[in-house]
């Protein structure tokens, strides 16, 4: 979900890399004024609300007192990523604890009426989905070529967020935008929240056929973020 906090900072999650880690520490530091309707909605369903979610923008506006298109655009914004070999793999393990379970929404109106923006970060690969990892992976790479680098810039689009923190240094990066953004927080605040979604299904082993062909697929995350192959 992308959160409006109160010092005027817009979290934009990005599935599968701690948020709903970090959403559970702006709960605890009451720093939440509302999310932005959907969950994952990315940069443009932050910064243009009333295109995509027109009665959650009114209804938030009112709130605001104030235009909240114009507002989302002002606001410091941030989010987080992870290694691609990470990802596929934190994806994966995740589908295979909820067998069967659509996560892209099938609703076709609002309960105001107006038509319902369907749109899931996962729909590209939720139809991929294979019990087999590599099968999973074969299919991505058949079907949705570079999917993770398209995904990522819904979200971390450098005209428009401020940081973009990283998965495995989620404490530390968010120490950094808590300092950036001037809020304090108790000394033993991450200690306290404990682990959270952690998955069932074992890690699986990649072919070396499927790591090659995901490296040269996702090679533009692997530089833009700093990535190794060699992980």
């Amino acid at each position: 979900m992308a959160i409006l906090l109160k010092n005027d900072a817009i979290f934009l999650h990005v599935p599968k890399t701690g948020g709903t880690y970090l959403r559970r520490l702006f709960v605890a530091l009451d720093l939440v004024r509302f999310n932005f309707s959907r969950d994952h909605a990315d940069m443009e369903r932050t910064i243009n609300v009333s295109g995509h979610y027109p009665g959650n923008f009114l209804r938030c506006s009112l709130r605001l007192g104030k235009n909240l298109d114009r507002y989302a655009r002002g606001c410091f914004k941030f989010c987080f990523v992870r290694h691609p070999f990470d990802w596929y793999e934190s994806y994966w393990r995740f589908r295979c604890d909820h067998p069967g379970e659509l996560f892209v929404p099938q609703q076709t109106r609002t309960r105001f009426g107006f038509k319902y923006d369907n749109w899931h970060p996962w729909g590209p690969i939720e139809p991929l989905f294979d019990p087999d990892f590599n099968r999973f992976l074969d299919n991505v790479i058949r079907h949705c070529p570079g999917y993770l680098t398209k995904m990522y810039g819904w979200y971390a689009d450098p005209l428009y967020v401020d940081f973009i923190g990283k998965q495995e240094r989620l404490e530390e990066d968010t120490r950094q935008i808590l300092a950036l953004l001037n809020i304090p927080y108790p000394a033993d605040i991450f200690e306290s929240l404990g682990r959270i979604n952690e998955s069932r299904a074992a890690r699986p082993q990649w072919s070396e056929a499927n790591r090659e062909m995901i490296f040269r697929l996702e090679y533009a995350v692997f530089q833009q973020f700093g990535y190794s192959a060699e992980q």
